[in-house]
């Protein structure tokens, strides 16, 4: 007998709408950000939380906390969008970013393979050029 197990793959209008509650739980309980770190959603992905300045405020890779990105294209995305669907080649993989404002200073993202995704051709996600 063979078996196969494989990761189940999720919709990134359901992330999103987890997203949301999740942002408007965190602009009332900022002290539960570093909570983040526990949450993932598949084997790669992840949240973090940006300010619209383009430092990072929160991510699971401590490093980057207090980095700022302003000047990449992904950054001024979301700084101009506030909420959607970004694909790029990062790295050598395809990963898609999800994103919703927390407040006017804030963004939830959620970064994840794309290959994770059901909707891998999301009409919502922009590719990233």
């Amino acid at each position: 007998m063979i078996s196969c197990s494989s990761t189940p793959r999720m919709e990134s209008r359901a992330i999103r709408s987890d997203m949301k509650k999740k942002a408007e739980f965190l602009a009332k309980n900022s002290r539960d950000i570093p909570r983040l770190k526990d949450q993932r959603l598949g084997k790669t992905g992840y949240y973090y939380i940006l300010s619209n300045t383009g430092r990072i405020i929160y991510h699971p890779q401590e490093a980057l906390i207090g980095l700022s990105f302003f000047e990449t294209p992904l950054v001024k995305k979301i700084t101009s969008r506030k909420e959607g669907c970004i694909r790029q080649f990062l790295e050598g993989m395809d990963k898609t970013v999800i994103f919703v404002p927390i407040d006017d200073m804030n963004y939830l993202c959620f970064s994840i393979n794309t290959q994770e995704l059901l909707d891998k051709n999301g009409q919502d996600c922009e590719n990233l050029d």
